[in-house]
């Protein structure tokens, strides 16, 4: 995933997994902290890779694996949108068919 280590707050950001459970601990803090600590977040993890345009679409990618509050938290203090529905949450229907269509062009 990252071209270089993403080390946050000591530790080896390695997987989505490792990367979802840090967005989920800067959400759950105040407002004004919160930003802070995810602007901090994102630009660690953009010279973490040498495209750093991704980061923005990861972490938006991201907010879809949450319930519809934090998706929006995330979504907010982070400044991103899911790159395939932006900031609207959609029915399941439309994210199958999102998906369908996706893979169809990736064929």
């Amino acid at each position: 995933m990252a071209d270089r280590p993403f080390i946050w707050k000591g530790k080896d950001l390695k997987k989505l997994g490792d990367i979802g459970d840090a967005v989920a601990a800067i959400i759950k803090l105040p407002d004004a902290e919160a930003k802070t600590e995810a602007k901090a977040f994102m630009d660690t993890y953009r010279a973490s890779v040498d495209e750093p345009e991704i980061v923005a679409s990861n972490i938006g990618y991201l907010s879809g694996y949450y319930d519809i509050p934090e998706m929006k938290r995330i979504q907010e203090i982070f400044l991103v949108v899911h790159p395939v529905f932006g900031s609207v949450v959609p029915t399941a229907e439309q994210a199958f068919n999102a998906g369908v269509k996706i893979g169809e062009t990736l064929r």
